[in-house]
């Protein structure tokens, strides 16, 4: 699929303060790979709400194919 950058959206997902996971609905279009890091940044933001250095140790230890989805 291509679209122009200014289709492409701000966030992939979010998740606030009260822990509610929210998905951007163009994620349905993207590649597995993607799908999985997303639903992974946003679980581990659960732990930490923050991207610290915390929180992208959690994420690493996730799987390390996750790095590889965003490259």
């Amino acid at each position: 699929m291509c679209r122009s950058s200014r289709e492409a959206p701000k966030r992939w997902g979010s998740c606030d303060a009260k822990g509610n996971i929210r998905l951007n609905w163009r994620i349905a279009q993207a590649s597995p790979s993607l799908i999985e890091y997303v639903l992974a940044h946003e679980l581990v933001h659960l732990i930490h709400e923050h991207h610290t250095a915390a929180f992208w140790s959690t994420l690493g230890k996730c799987d390390a194919r996750l790095r590889e989805a965003v490259q």
